[in-house]
């Protein structure tokens, strides 16, 4: 089995910007905002996932399942995907968790950060498997329906 870094590459650099947008929405309200920057910001991270996943995600990856052969590269292909899509949206939330944490000045118990790690990796794990994974195997299936028509 050929692992596809390609796909793998791809998949980790769009789930780590959406996983770092996306938890980032929600510790907004921790950087005690006017209520119209947070509106303004809210919406403007809002758009800016919507235009990188799906659209972007889509595109990227039906482009390059133009040249790829899905019903003979299955397994190589679908599980840098997945890997790819964990792994950014893990490394992504953790990112921007750390960084949420140092800027506020956060400390953490031993315990409190064993639960946000846990909750973070299965927040990535989930997040992973059912947008990102299932956006770019749609992409790549589409791409491999339309060439073999």
């Amino acid at each position: 089995m050929k692992f596809n870094w390609t796909i793998f590459t791809v998949a980790l650099i769009f789930s780590f910007v959406v996983g770092a947008l996306s938890h980032g929405m929600f510790y907004l309200g921790q950087l005690h905002l006017s209520p119209q920057m947070f509106d303004w910001l809210w919406s403007l991270i809002g758009v800016g996932s919507f235009i990188i996943s799906p659209l972007l995600l889509f595109t990227s990856f039906y482009l390059m399942g133009r040249n790829i052969d899905l019903a003979s590269d299955f397994l190589p292909v679908v599980l840098p995907l997945f890997l790819g899509s964990w792994a950014g949206q893990l490394i992504g939330g953790l990112g921007i968790l750390w960084y949420i944490s140092l800027s506020l000045g956060w400390e953490y118990a031993p315990s409190t950060l064993l639960s946000t790690l846990l909750r973070v990796l299965w927040a990535g794990f989930t997040i992973a498997f059912s947008f990102e994974f299932f956006v770019g195997f749609t992409a790549l299936a589409t791409a491999y329906i339309v060439k073999k028509r």
